[in-house]
């Protein structure tokens, strides 16, 4: 049986996830990395660009089965797949939520690279990058 989060559950977790992560921060502001337990909060995002986006789940689904062998999830729920557009505003939502994203090409495709370092990361974070 798949499990599937209802819009309030996800909601309440994102939010306890945005408290914790604030109170994590605090604690950085205030003593430093070197005295708090919490540095950083990092996160995985599975991606497969593709123009079709049926496409481009079910390659990245099969790189993924292979890998795991079995799926937690569907497959859909997990990789963030379609257009380089479509990830680049999924990934923006990581913004608030995480410090460090790894984005993790599902597709072993050099085309997968060029895809997400010319359309998705420059969508993420240019503000954030550009201030430092």
């Amino acid at each position: 049986m798949v499990y599937r989060r209802t819009e309030r559950v996800e909601a309440r977790l994102k939010d306890n996830r945005r408290r914790i992560l604030d109170a994590a921060r605090a604690l950085v502001a205030e003593h430093g990395f070197r005295e708090t337990p919490i540095a950083l909060v990092a996160s995985l995002a599975y991606v497969a660009v593709g123009s079709d986006p049926r496409a481009a789940l079910d390659e990245g689904a099969h790189h993924v089965l292979r890998y795991y062998g079995q799926l937690w999830t569907e497959p859909g729920n997990l990789i963030h797949h379609g257009p380089a557009s479509k990830i680049a505003e999924e990934v923006a939502a990581y913004e608030d939520a995480v410090d460090v994203l790894v984005l993790f090409p599902q597709i072993p495709r050099l085309d997968q690279v060029e895809q997400l370092a010319e359309h998705v990361l420059p969508a993420y974070r240019t503000e954030a990058v550009a201030a430092h």
